[in-house]
């Protein structure tokens, strides 16, 4: 039988939502593509190894559906159905996935005895689930933005993915640095409860 939802998840999840729709607004368009420069991979990033699987999941599905009913949390102060309907919809939707993906991962990066280099196999480890993440937005969002264009792969690739990928792997380093210590802390705070 699963847990019930606590106040206190509920509120660990309304800060992570809070931390999802901050971080989305440090965002530079750019003038040849419609996705911009963000740091809600980062967010994501953070939020979901920071959190159990379930409070991940929640927490960017609470995001998504803040945006959709209005709320302007997606990048540049979008909101609505338009805005998950739009170019960028396909990667905002993929954070749901990202998400599961990272919050899987991080209990095992955890567990394992076997990393090499101790703290700096631990990130390195956490980098890896960072990529498989960057992997399934960029999956998601190419496809998205393939439809919605109506454009080729190698097109939607050139507009959508190579010009991010130096910015996500300093991101992803970024993450993968600090992510391990606040992971830790966190997991100490919640079982000191």
């Amino acid at each position: 039988m699963k847990k019930p939802i606590t106040a206190k998840e509920l509120a660990y999840v309304g800060v992570f939502t809070a931390i999802m729709a901050v971080f989305s607004q440090i965002s530079i368009p750019l003038p040849f593509t419609p996705v911009p420069i963000t740091l809600s991979l980062f967010a994501v990033y953070l939020t979901s190894t920071m959190l159990p699987m379930r409070s991940a999941l929640l927490t960017q599905v609470a995001y998504i559906l803040l945006g959709a009913v209005g709320v302007p949390v997606f990048a540049n102060f979008r909101s609505g159905l338009t805005a998950l309907a739009g170019p960028t919809g396909g990667y905002i939707f993929s954070y749901v996935l990202m998400a599961a993906a990272i919050a899987g991962l991080s209990p095992r990066i955890d567990a394992s005895s076997k990393l090499p280099f101790g703290g700096v196999g631990r990130s390195a480890a956490y980098g890896g689930a960072y990529l498989i993440a960057t992997a399934i937005c960029y999956t998601f969002g190419t496809l998205w933005l393939m439809a919605f264009r109506q454009a080729s792969f190698a097109q939607t690739f050139a507009l959508a993915v190579a010009p991010f990928l130096p910015l996500d792997a300093l991101k992803i380093a970024a993450c993968a640095a600090i992510a391990p210590k606040l992971r830790k802390a966190s997991l100490a705070r919640a079982a000191g409860a």
